[in-house]
């Protein structure tokens, strides 16, 4: 549980410093090895055998994923250096 709170946490830190441009870089990464840690952890315990249950554990990698996308469409369209 604590690396899904890490991961998503990640995500949100991204959000507020996409400006920064090197945590766009930093953050998703991590966040995504979090994510991916958590989803390997809930599959080995038998927590991700129905859809929700998959899609629960899913959640902070997808988080991460999204958070990456949206800063590198933000730094493509609306960064002036």
């Amino acid at each position: 549980m604590i690396k899904a709170l890490a991961s998503l946490l990640l995500s949100f830190l991204t959000l507020i410093t996409f400006a920064l441009v090197l945590p766009l870089f930093v953050l998703p990464p991590i966040a995504a090895w979090l994510g991916w840690s958590f989803y390997r952890q809930g599959a080995r315990n038998g927590a991700c055998v129905s859809l929700p249950g998959k899609l629960t554990h899913l959640l902070p990698l997808l988080a991460a994923i999204a958070s990456f996308a949206w800063g590198m469409w933000m730094m493509a369209t609306q960064y002036n250096a």
